[in-house]
């Protein structure tokens, strides 16, 4: 039940952190636009940002569907081994997320944003149940 919460906790807060940066960065406070970057720069920005985003997604949502999770699952089926598995699956999700936010912010760069709305659609398919 510890690791249910926590988990539960971790997604909160990643929601919490996405919306203040956004709020905070619209408002001025936090700087906007301070990473200049050639041509190449961006292309390499925008191609990292739709390639963890895709890639996170998928194995975020599929994660039970895995057969080496699978099997780990069928062998030890336990709550706390299924909390795991959904903690596991918050923490890989928040990862686009925060980095398609924080390069937006940083170059501006409207793709970004569309990975990062794309990244905060899907976490909401991957909040912590209670029972496997």
């Amino acid at each position: 039940m510890k690791i249910l919460l926590w988990s539960r906790i971790c997604f909160v807060v990643v929601w919490i952190i996405a919306c203040m940066q956004a709020v905070l960065s619209e408002l001025g406070v936090f700087p906007v636009a301070y990473v200049r970057l050639d041509a190449t720069g961006q292309y390499v920005i925008q191609l990292v940002g739709i390639v963890l985003t895709l890639a996170c997604i998928y194995v975020s949502l599929k994660w039970y569907k895995f057969s080496f999770v699978k099997r780990r699952m069928t062998n030890d089926i336990d709550a706390r081994n299924y909390h795991q598995q959904g903690l596991f699956r918050v923490v890989v999700i928040a990862v686009p997320i925060l980095y398609n936010l924080f390069l937006y912010y940083a170059t501006l760069n409207s793709q970004l944003s569309f990975c990062f709305l794309i990244s905060m659609l899907a976490s909401v398919f991957c909040w912590p149940k209670e029972k496997p």
